[in-house]
């Protein structure tokens, strides 16, 4: 995965607070990302969990 040009960006939003939220494709979506050495540095926000998980 050797991407060709990049785009610039200068905040992103992590949806993700619980496996509750994002579920198995997800999960597998990040995991490829991890696997072929994806890294980011960037300002993020999440959200917190409005109720208990």
């Amino acid at each position: 995965m050797k991407a060709k040009r990049l785009i610039p960006f200068k905040s992103a939003h992590i949806s993700s607070v619980s496996y509750k939220t994002i579920g198995d494709a997800s999960m597998e979506f990040l995991r490829v990302l991890v696997d072929f050495g994806g890294r980011v540095k960037i300002k993020a926000t999440a959200n917190p969990p409005g109720h208990k998980l």
